[in-house]
């Protein structure tokens, strides 16, 4: 992956961080999988940054959002709209979550479904980055997808 591309990579499978770190910039770690108070998420934060990672931590809502920061206080927030209510748009749940990450943090965008005109409003609110999917890359660029 390293001679793809210069750009930073995000390792977002479930392997072993000592992998992830051969090839990657940064590990994703899920707060909802980690969100019991058992260590888990600090020992795995500790030992991926012990490995030259950064840590982005995937949270869904605010609660998990500040229980993360009063946890590990990560450098990179991964906003992912799984929990929403019904009357709200995974953009909605994403720009609220966006306004809960303290300065300084990094914030990426998780959105299945992504237009130009969202990507755009992201950016207008301060999102880092947004993760779009392969086959969505065509219509925010109007052009095919590059080669990688």
């Amino acid at each position: 992956m390293r001679e793809a591309s210069s750009l930073p990579i995000l390792w977002r499978a479930d392997v072993s961080l000592e992998r992830a770190s051969a090839a990657a910039d940064a590990y994703l770690l899920v707060f909802d999988g980690l969100e019991e108070e058992d260590g888990r998420l600090e020992e795995l934060h500790a030992h991926a940054v012990e490995l030259g990672l950064d840590c982005a931590v995937e949270v869904r809502d605010e609660d998990e959002l500040e229980q993360a920061l009063a946890r590990v206080d990560p450098e990179i927030f991964l906003l992912s709209p799984a929990e929403r209510d019904d009357d709200e748009t995974p953009l909605d749940v994403v720009l609220e979550l966006l306004a809960a990450v303290p300065a300084g943090k990094l914030a990426i965008a998780d959105l299945q479904l992504t237009t130009r005109e969202e990507v755009q409003e992201l950016e207008r609110a301060g999102c880092d980055a947004v993760i779009v999917h392969g086959h969505e890359v065509s219509p925010l660029v109007d052009e095919p997808p590059p080669d990688v």
